[in-house]
């Protein structure tokens, strides 16, 4: 039974009510069953005032003239009323979401008042605290916990006392699951202390990530180590590697050496032998002179293999050099194409040399290098073709048609060397091969001869030189080889020229007779140098070591000394500083010999006093260059020259030019018979000229000096040279 209130009270019932309500919204703030049991107080106040308000409401419609002012009081009680439930709605509302904001959370919170009571709690707090529901109101210290955290009461009480939160990570005494605890001062908007919230995040996967982070990190750090120390190894294996590698590079580079020198101290014999042969008179029979021309060219080959295998140890070891001078340029176009010549008459294939341009007369290049570029692209020309022939063009680029549209005008200036064959071809896959070491065709032809470096190395020596080898090939129709170089015209060599006198004619000198010594263990090397000079008239002194050459030195005291570089006991760097501590000798040329053609060596050998070094096999003109320089020397020429060499090209040009200058000697054929041979070498038809000289000597004996000259410049394919010929002597005729 509810007790009735008197209209008297009703003012002091409201006051009541709003400090009840104020009541109420400070412990809807604290406990939700505190809240709810004023939503339900007030919900049955609420009923109630409704009930009084229909009973007051009839009563004043019975005393409505005695009761004015109860109604006005009613009315401003219901719209208070009314505040209040949309209050309490939006606090219930709030409420609600809150709780179910705490319930849907992995996180566990505890509200704690500044007695540390519970006040309100998640259900994930309850895996580190053993909460309940009815736990709500008691003081944590009564209620136990999961942790392994003694003192947790003592850290509540400090940020209590402090008002600064708390992290610590803590672990559950069950199964050791890692949480982070934090506790944090709940403030009021006054910063005013109401309690604590005691937070424990689950941290257990990423304990788990730190551990695997470290395990990690440590294997890192293992591996690391383990590769520091692998690092150390291997470096420690690269450099023993690379003293290995060093060792055997020198090893080779010594055995190169040693081979090389081996070598060419039997070559300097030969082809030193065969020079002075070439260059003796008595010998007039062509056989001999044949046999020796063969001797000297096999020798000159084994010297070209030799320089081979010796240039591509520089190519690999990055001391390759190309030396510029000047040079004979047509001349030695000729010299290239007499010297392929004699092959390509073995294989019973034709060699045309065509000049495509009004070539310079002294160019200024590395006539070593591009000869041996040049005999190795001819020689392969050679050697693969079987039937046809071979074409050697020469010529500036602008002169090629039509190739000249491909390049640049700033190419125009370039001269080209082209080399075209009717040979085997090189398939396509293999286009690309041909230039790398030791590679060989072998497919339609089992070709042994050469070591596989020739175009090697000529592509390395075109590149040194600023050019580049191209090839053009289709199997078995045959190849083009083509490279351009930058070749500057030798303007003085017209001035050179004009002292020049052919060295292969020199039979003596003017003035006293000077004494030349020779210093050699090797006795045939020795016996080649002797002899050429004895031919030259020299006085020669000559010893076969070191300490001979001491002796005779002292004892006769030589213009000249060659001494060879490799001797027994003391060799020619020694006798060469020994000699240069000699008062009376210390101005002597000293000339060391050597088959080593090591950069090395040369340094070493000037060094020692030396003033000129010759490489072995020795070059007899360029012997005669420096006999000339340091002696001071004036040439006897013989007057009538004999040729001597068995180069089918050069003596037929000397001879037509010789017998072009005397042309009367000589019985020339009516231009009648000369006509068609005009024409026949215009068209390039050799075969038909050398079947219409075969028959001269029968019609006339006298024509068989100039059908000879015809014969030799047909058979070795000088179509211009022949064409020059035939017109010179029509137009002496007519």
């Amino acid at each position: 039974m509810r007790p009735q209130i008197l209209d008297g009270e009703r003012f002091e019932a409201n006051t009541e009510a709003s400090q009840r309500i104020m009541e109420l919204e400070y412990e809807l703030q604290q406990t939700r069953e505190n809240l709810q049991a004023v939503i339900e107080e007030l919900e049955t106040t609420n009923e109630e005032q409704q009930a009084t308000n229909e009973e007051l409401t009839a009563s004043n419609e019975e005393l409505q003239s005695t009761n004015e002012e109860l109604h006005s009081v009613n009315e401003e009680l219901y719209t208070v009323n009314a505040e209040f439930q949309s209050k309490i709605e939006e606090l219930t509302e709030l409420n609600n979401d809150m709780d179910n904001l705490l319930r849907s959370t992995d996180i566990g919170v505890v509200f704690l008042d500044q007695k540390l009571k519970i006040r309100k709690f998640t259900p994930a707090a309850t895996v580190a605290i053993n909460l309940v529901e009815a736990d709500i109101g008691r003081p944590l210290e009564h209620i136990t916990h999961n942790l392994d955290c003694q003192d947790l009461l003592a850290l509540l009480q400090q940020v209590i006392m402090t008002k600064n939160p708390v992290e610590q990570e803590v672990k559950l005494k069950k199964n050791g699951i890692n949480l982070l605890m934090r506790i944090n001062p709940y403030l009021q908007e006054d910063n005013s202390l109401d309690g604590v919230v005691l937070t424990f995040i689950n941290i257990n996967d990423i304990k788990q990530v730190e551990r695997q982070l470290k395990q990690a990190e440590s294997a890192l750090r293992q591996a690391n180590e383990e590769l520091e120390k692998r690092v150390i190894e291997r470096t420690a294996q690269l450099a023993s590697a690379k003293e290995a590698a060093e060792a055997a590079n020198q090893a080779k580079s010594a055995f190169i050496a040693h081979i090389s020198h081996e070598l060419r101290t039997p070559l300097n014999a030969i082809l030193g032998f065969t020079q002075i042969l070439k260059r003796t008179p008595d010998i007039a029979s062509s056989e001999q002179l044949h046999g020796i021309e063969i001797i000297h060219q096999s020798g000159q080959h084994l010297l070209t293999l030799i320089n081979d295998i010796l240039y591509l140890a520089k190519i690999e070891a990055n001391k390759s050099t190309v030396e510029l001078s000047d040079f004979e340029f047509q001349p030695f176009l000729a010299n290239l194409v007499d010297i392929v010549l004699v092959k390509a008459k073995q294989n019973g294939i034709c060699l045309n040399y065509q000049a495509l341009s009004s070539l310079p007369a002294a160019v200024y290049s590395n006539e070593t290098r591009l000869r041996q570029v040049l005999l190795n692209l001819l020689g392969n020309a050679v050697k693969f073709t079987e039937a046809g022939g071979v074409l050697f063009k020469v010529g500036y680029v602008k002169d090629f048609e039509p190739e000249e549209q491909k390049y640049k005008k700033s190419h125009h200036d370039k001269i080209r060397f082209q080399v075209e064959d009717t040979g085997v071809g090189i398939p396509v896959d293999k286009l690309a091969d041909i230039f790398l070491p030791f590679q060989q065709l072998s497919d339609s032809q089992a070709f042994t001869e050469g070591t596989g470096l020739g175009l090697t190395i000529s592509q390395n020596i075109v590149r040194q030189m600023g050019g580049e080898i191209f090839v053009e090939s289709r199997l078995g129709e045959g190849s083009i080889f083509w490279f351009d170089l930058d070749l500057a015209s030798a303007e003085s060599w017209q001035q050179i020229q004009q002292q020049y006198n052919p060295k292969s004619s020199i039979v003596g000198f003017h003035g006293r007779k000077y004494k030349i010594l020779v210093v050699d263990d090797q006795d045939d090397n020795r016996a080649v140098l002797v002899n050429f000079l004895n031919y030259l008239a020299f006085n020669v002194l000559e010893a076969s070591n070191g300490k001979d050459g001491l002796a005779l030195a002292l004892e006769h005291q030589p213009d000249l000394i060659f001494v060879d570089l490799v001797m027994p006991a003391i060799d020619g760097l020694a006798v060469t500083k020994k000699l240069r501590q000699e008062l009376n000798l210390s101005a002597v040329t000293i000339v060391v010999t050597s088959a080593s053609t090591l950069p090395e060596a040369k340094s070493l050998c000037y060094e020692s006093g030396c003033d000129v070094f010759l490489a072995k096999p020795l070059d007899f003109d360029q012997l005669l260059e420096l006999l000339e320089i340091h002696l001071d020397l004036e040439w006897i020429y013989q007057e009538n020259l004999t040729i001597t060499s068995l180069n089918q090209a050069e003596v037929s040009e000397q001879r037509t030019e010789k017998d072009n200058f005397h042309s009367d000697q000589l019985v020339i054929p009516s231009p009648e018979k000369l006509n068609p041979l005009l024409e026949m070498a215009m068209q390039g038809d050799l075969r038909a000229i050398l079947e219409e000289v075969a028959n001269w000597g029968e019609i006339d004996a006298q024509f068989i000096p100039f059908a000879q000259q015809l014969r030799q410049l047909a058979e070795s394919c000088q179509i211009t040279r022949l064409q020059q010929l035939i017109e010179q002597h029509m137009v002496i005729n007519e």
